[in-house]
C-alpha cells in the first residue's frame, strides 16, 4: 500500500474504530483469563490433577466472563484438560449469557450488591464459605476480579453488615484510596485478608486474578481473600 496515499476521514475513523476494538477485545476479562490458562505453570497445575473433582468459583464485577473462560479452557476440544463439575459466579446482575454452552458444568450463579454490600453479598458470602470448607478431596480454580470486597462482603461478628455498609459508604465518601479502603473492609470480614485461605479445605487451589488495583497488591486486589496482609493479621497459607 501507497503510504503517502490520501486517506478519507470515513476511511481513516474506520481504520481508527478497528485499532480501539483490537485493543479492548484483547483485555476483556475472558480474553485476559485465556492467556493466563495458556501460561506454562498454569497448565503444569492442570496436568498435575488426578481425577480429583474440579470446581470453579469466580467472584467480581468480571465473574461472568473469566467463569466463560474456565469453562471453555477446561472442556475445550483437544485440550486433555479435567472438566469443572460445577462452578460458583458471584457478581453484580444476573448472566448475561449461559457460561457454558455444552450443559456439563452445573452452574450457580449468585447476585450480589456493589458497590456497597447489602444481603445479597452476606448469602453470596456464606455459600462460597460452605464451599471452601466442604472443598476435601477436590481441586478449586479461584477467579478474582475488581469489586470482590463489596460483592463478598462476610461480616465478621464484631462488625455486622449494617456497620459494613456504613464504614463503606463514608469512607468512599472521604475519597479514600482503594488501598486504604481494602485494609478496613478486610477488618471487618471473616473471608477477607487471608481467611478465606485459611478456611479452605480444598486439596489445591489456583488462583487467578484481574488486578484493577494500581501496583497490583494481591492483598488489597477483592480485600484479599487468598492473600493475607499485613493489617489483617492472618497468617499465609501455603
Amino acid at each position: 500500500m501507497d503510504a503517502h496515499r490520501e486517506v478519507s476521514t470515513v476511511d481513516l475513523a474506520s481504520r481508527v474504530r478497528r485499532i480501539l476494538d483490537a485493543g479492548l477485545d484483547s483485555v476483556t476479562a475472558r480474553a485476559c483469563i485465556e492467556r493466563g490458562l495458556r501460561e506454562r505453570s498454569v497448565g503444569a497445575w492442570f496436568d498435575a490433577l488426578d481425577g480429583a473433582p474440579l470446581d470453579g468459583i469466580a467472584v467480581g464485577k468480571a465473574a461472568e466472563g473469566m467463569t466463560r473462560a474456565l469453562l471453555d479452557f477446561s472442556g475445550g476440544p483437544g485440550r486433555p484438560r479435567q472438566t469443572v463439575a460445577r462452578a460458583l459466579v458471584v457478581s453484580p446482575g444476573p448472566p448475561r449469557e449461559p457460561a457454558t454452552s455444552s450443559g456439563a458444568t452445573a452452574v450457580e450463579h449468585l447476585i450480589s450488591e456493589h458497590p456497597l454490600p447489602g444481603a445479597g453479598g452476606e448469602r453470596a458470602s456464606n455459600r462460597v464459605e460452605e464451599w471452601v470448607e466442604a472443598g476435601r478431596d477436590r481441586d478449586l480454580v479461584f477467579l478474582l476480579s475488581g469489586g470482590a470486597s463489596s460483592l463478598l462482603p462476610a461480616p465478621s461478628p464484631a462488625f455486622p453488615l449494617r456497620d459494613q455498609v456504613a464504614w463503606t459508604d463514608r469512607l468512599m465518601r472521604a475519597g479514600t484510596d482503594i488501598g486504604q479502603l481494602n485494609t478496613v473492609r478486610s477488618q471487618m470480614s471473616r473471608l477477607k485478608g487471608g481467611r478465606l485461605a485459611a478456611r479452605s479445605r480444598y486439596r489445591r487451589v489456583l488462583v487467578l486474578v484481574l488486578s484493577d488495583v494500581v501496583g497490583d497488591d494481591l492483598a488489597s486486589i477483592g480485600s484479599g481473600p487468598w492473600f493475607p496482609s499485613a493489617a489483617s493479621g492472618a497468617k499465609p497459607v501455603s
